[in-house]
């Protein structure tokens, strides 16, 4: 891959024609004597590595065989089963002694006779799905426990392997024959041994398993385990990342399993060391998340399809980088469940265990990441909705994954918070509920412990009564005084306000009253479970597209009215909505809300955002900028709309000034290093490399939407290294405000005519939290983005292509799409890359040399474009405008030699050919002979 060979062929086609009819018959007689050979070794299986060894083979695409091989321990009779939609579909194929296979129930009994060990194996076809039933609010579903796809295997053990029936096995092992030797392996075992891998029998019933050839391979390790992000190079799996990828703005694809990878090794180190307990395995997965079909597959409309890998132990797919929570709140639940296992008995849900998953999770989220959000998203908004909804929905099923969904995902939260606080307090804190918990299992791995053990524990070893409390957490039944006092005295509300303005500059633009109409709409309407895990931008989008359409266009927007509205979404639920949501210490108003749809609200906060991109990126002492900026936003908060406005944009004034005369000092110091592009919200490395930058300015603005700032492109700039594709955006208008959505649109075949070749990276909230995160873009007053070029390649594009700088928005002025309103502020400029005529800017050298670049530029509309050589060419149609440069540069032109490969004729390789085809002779005969022997 990579290297472009000249391979001239016109001396020797009949030399190659005859070549490649031996190699044909060759490999035919091979097939034969590996068959032969392969019959023969069946005799001479060895001995289980294990007390059961399932010995793996599959064929791409097609299926595969397991043989299963087991110590007996002086049974005369051993029985295996397999689950019920494998039953059916598997073929046992031979053993090693008589046997009965009762299909009906999916049960094999082997008369093993005294025997040390004995075998049998079976087949099994490419793809087999899981159904199950509609049942207590649960939907139906159908999920993977087999899919053998061309260039991976995705296997749900439990479900797929036969297991032992009339043995209780301690050890399992699995042979990786064939392909799968040289297949990366995702699963739950203590140790590997070339191509074998160990378990203990309880891992093993709670292991995925899931292999392919690996394409990159992202470690991290925390105190006595390392976590591993594979990517997969199977086309299908990698689809499925890069469409992740494309969510959460994660662009460069080890660049962000690495920091996941990063962050889930600090996170279950912390969690470690919360709960005191040793780790169930020594590695974690991160692996793709699945959402292509299985080729051939096809979607069945009365499932919910879900490819998701089983994971019991430390596996998860795939999630966006904001959901660092819900992550670590899966990578708990061995301690919580499966290895180690706490609970009430007889609830409707296990409320220990839900509870924990989030209240160790989202705690440790916060410390891993050093941000409070995740703390923000979990005590309030829930004691929000118990108090507003609780009673009333407790027994709600869920959407999702069914079952009493207020239980698990809003009260049981809430519960062991309430239990913390109250143990922290009466051991005078020498006690938390982690702590409790890694006691309460400690040396009771696989088995379980009921939460009355713990009462009477505390009470013997500490002389503490948590009888009462947990009695009340089991009825459901929360003192809400006590409840109140804990929430209200802590930093709970500070976290809180500091999530509200994360979701409020990140996902919404919109004030608290419209996340006070999301939990409103939760609270007798939605699942939390899809809503809170932190925030659901597309539920959202649902919930203001209804809230317009009752509204109607009303003005102006009274209170009476906006209840009225609310009221047709909830169910007439609503009306004490203010009273409600003020006591709980959120700031809400009519007239916000009528700021937010007449597009104010939005404006005067994207440029509050932009002006606090610009402030984080100066290299200057800003803490009287900041005050300035809090200042707005406070003004913005209190609904002063034009104060708020009048203050950002004089801070905006004096950012620009400060920047001019931050730049001229570092020009002049020589500062800019050529052959350098740093995202670091500074033009000047652009101009200091304009030799090595592509330049498209229009001469005049096209603004549609004046009142919206950051819309209007003046300018596109782009340049490339060995590594890089970066891009940089300036507006007539700026700063960039995060109303607006940026696309890049690669066009491969470079015709705009056809739009059925066109790939794209989107560059708007939320997904640009992935982009900063990984330091990989700026959009302050203007845009600077990096794109990594292996990232294009896997995109398919290649070295040449017109990028189109696309520019919109939405309704109001909003980078997200509502129901009811339609995309507006369209602006977009072309320009065509040709990155092997583009100076490199990894190839900067020392001496001079000079060299001629041609570029080529295309122009859609009427409209004068200025180059980097400061010619101006205007075009009055489309088509391609081609510039040469003559350029001074301090680069040396580097040559590239081609490289003749030549195939000469040369008898030889029939005589090859020839050879091996008696060798493959002779091993069929001597294999034959050896079978008809015994």
């Amino acid at each position: 891959m990579g290297h472009n060979f000249n391979i001239q062929l016109a001396s020797t086609s009949m030399s190659f024609v005859a070549f490649s009819k031996g190699v044909v018959f060759v490999l035919i007689v091979v097939v034969l004597a590996q068959y032969a050979l392969a019959l023969d070794a069946q005799r001479q299986i060895l001995p289980p590595m294990a007390d059961v060894e399932y010995v793996l083979h599959v064929n791409p695409g097609k299926g595969g065989w397991v043989v299963v091989k087991f110590w007996t321990y002086g049974r005369g009779e051993v029985s295996f089963g397999i689950g019920q939609f494998m039953r059916g579909v598997v073929n046992i194929t031979g053993a090693s002694v008589s046997y009965t296979y009762d299909r009906a129930r999916g049960v094999i009994t082997l008369v093993v006779g005294g025997r040390a060990w004995a075998w049998f194996n079976y087949t099994f076809p490419r793809l087999v799905w899981y159904y199950q039933p509609s049942y207590g609010g649960y939907l139906p579903k159908r999920v993977l426990i087999v899919d053998v796809g061309a260039d991976y295997v995705q296997m749900w053990p439990k479900e797929a392997f036969f297991q032992p029936y009339t043995l209780t096995p301690k050890t399992v092992a699995i042979r990786l024959d064939g392909v799968l030797k040289e297949w990366y392996v995702v699963a739950a075992y203590s140790q590997r041994t070339e191509d074998l891998l160990y378990f203990e029998y309880n891992m093993f019933l709670q292991s995925p398993f899931l292999a392919g050839k690996l394409y990159k391979l992202a470690e991290a390790k925390a105190e006595g385990v390392t976590v591993y992000f594979p990517i997969f190079e199977s086309k299908l799996l990698l689809n499925d990342y890069l469409n992740t990828m494309g969510y959460d703005g994660t662009y460069d694809p080890l660049l962000g399993a690495q920091y996941k990878a990063n962050v889930i090794a600090r996170g279950i180190d912390i969690m470690m060391k919360l709960l005191g307990l040793p780790p169930p395995v020594d590695r974690a997965y991160m692996h793709p998340l699945r959402k292509t079909l299985p080729e051939g597959a096809r979607p069945e409309s009365e499932y919910i399809t879900d490819m998701g890998l089983y994971g019991g132990v430390w596996v998860f797919h795939n999630d966006m980088i904001w959901r660092i929570g819900h992550i670590l709140h899966h990578y708990v639940t061995p301690w919580l469940t499966y290895v180690y296992a706490l609970d009430f008995r007889d609830t409707p849900e296990p409320i220990w265990y839900k509870g924990m998953q989030d209240y160790v999770g989202y705690v440790a989220a916060s410390m891993a990441t050093n941000s409070s959000i995740y703390n923000g998203s979990l005590i309030v908004p829930r004691y929000i909705l118990y108090l507003r909804a609780f009673e009333e929905r407790k027994y709600s099923p869920g959407t999702m994954l069914g079952g009493p969904s207020w239980i698990k995902y809003v009260y049981a939260p809430l519960a062991m918070f309430y239990l913390d606080n109250i143990l922290r307090e009466k051991s005078g804190g020498a006690l938390d509920i982690y702590k409790l918990h890694g006691l309460a299992v400690a040396n009771k791995k696989w088995q379980f412990v009921e939460v009355s053990e713990v009462a009477s524990m505390l009470k013997r070893e500490f002389k503490i009564d948590m009888y009462k409390y947990f009695d009340e957490v089991r009825d459901l039944n929360l003192n809400k005084t006590l409840l109140k006092r804990f929430v209200e005295e802590g930093k709970w509300y500070s976290y809180f306000y500091t999530f509200l303005d994360f979701i409020r500059e990140n996902f919404t633009l919109a004030p608290d009253t419209l996340y006070a109409v999301y939990l409103e709409y939760v609270a007798w309407k939605g699942d939390p479970e899809e809503t809170l895990y932190p925030f659901n931008l597309w539920r959202f989008e649902e919930i203001l597209g209804d809230l317009v359409k009752a509204l109607n266009g009303t003005k102006p927007l009274t209170k009476e009215a906006f209840i009225a509205a609310l009221n047709k979404i909830t169910g007439g639920k609503s009306s004490d909505f203010f009273d409600f949501y003020t006591k709980t210490r959120l700031n809400v108003s009519a007239s916000d809300v009528e700021a937010f749809l007449n597009g104010t609200y939005p404006r005067v906060l994207g440029k509050i955002i932009s002006a606090k991109k610009v402030i984080k990126a100066l290299p200057v002492d800003a803490t009287e900028f900041k005050r300035e900026l809090d200042e707005a936003y406070a003004q913005l908060k209190r609904g002063d709309y034009s104060g708020a406005e009048l203050l950002v944009d004089r801070l905006l004034e004096k950012l620009y000034e400060t920047k001019r005369q931050l730049y001229e000092a570092k020009r002049l110091q020589g500062g800019y290093k050529v052959g350098k592009i740093e995202i670091d919200g500074d033009i000047g490395d652009w101009v200091a490399n304009s030799e090595y930058v592509l330049n498209v300015t229009k001469s005049r603005a096209e603004d549609s939407c004046p009142t919206i700032p950051g819309n209007a492109i003046k300018s596109v700039y782009v340049a490339h290294d060995d590594n890089y594709l970066y891009v940089a955006i300036q507006f007539f208008d700026k700063p960039y405000s995060p109303q607006n959505r940026i696309q890049l649109v690669f066009d491969r075949d470079l015709d705009l005519r056809t739009d059925n070749d066109r790939v794209g990276l989107e560059f708007a909230i939320p997904n640009l939290i992935g982009v900063e995160t990984l330091g990989l873009g700026y959009f302050g007053d203007f845009v600077e983005v990096k794109i990594p070029l292996e990232t294009l390649r896997l995109m398919g594009v290649g070295r040449k292509f017109l990028l189109r700088v696309w520019v919109d928005t939405w309704g109001m002025g909003l980078p997200y799409d509502v129901p009811g309103l339609e995309r507006r502020c369209m602006n977009s400029l072309d320009v065509v890359v040709d990155l092997d005529s583009l100076p490199n800017l990894s190839h900067v050298k020392a001496v001079g040399a000079t060299k001629t670049v041609t570029t080529t530029v295309v122009q859609v509309v009427t409209t004068s474009v200025t180059t980097t050589a400061t010619r101006t060419v205007t075009e009055t149609s489309e088509r391609f405008t081609t510039i040469t440069q003559t350029v001074e540069k301090t680069a040396t032109v580097e040559k590239t030699s081609t490289t003749t490969v030549v195939v000469e004729k040369f008898d030889l390789l029939g005589l090859i050919a020839l050879a091996v085809m008696a060798i493959a002779l002779i091993a069929l005969a001597l294999a034959l002979a050896r079978r008809s022997h015994k």
